[in-house]
């Protein structure tokens, strides 16, 4: 059975996802998503995860590395397919940390 995920539902598990990573060393103080502009008028149905962190980041390749793994193991492929890269913003809302593009499949290597 196929089951289909919705933005809200993403944005749901995104929250609570994130809302426990605060309860830990991490500090988050916003997500959102935005839409990637392929250069085109059309909805391209891919996001950027954005994150506001609050804590100090050692490292971007670290910080992003420990967000992608988080998402990969608490998300559905469905709900991955949605996310096309994660950047991370400091407490001045600058952008700090930028990943490469998440592809999760192609039709090559599709279930």
């Amino acid at each position: 059975m196929v089951t289909t995920i919705s933005i809200n539902d993403l944005k749901k598990k995104l929250k609570d996802i994130f809302c426990a990573e605060n309860k830990a060393n991490r500090k988050y103080s916003e997500i959102w998503l935005s839409d990637v502009d392929f250069g085109g008028l059309y909805q391209s149905e891919k996001f950027v995860v954005n994150v506001k962190a609050e804590h100090q980041i050692a490292s971007c390749n670290e910080e992003i590395k420990y967000i992608v793994t988080n998402l990969f193991k608490q998300l559905s492929k469905e709900e991955l397919s949605f996310i096309w890269r994660v950047d991370v913003y400091n407490s001045d809302e600058e952008i700090h940390c930028q990943s490469e593009d998440i592809l999760i499949y192609t039709t090559f290597d599709a279930c």
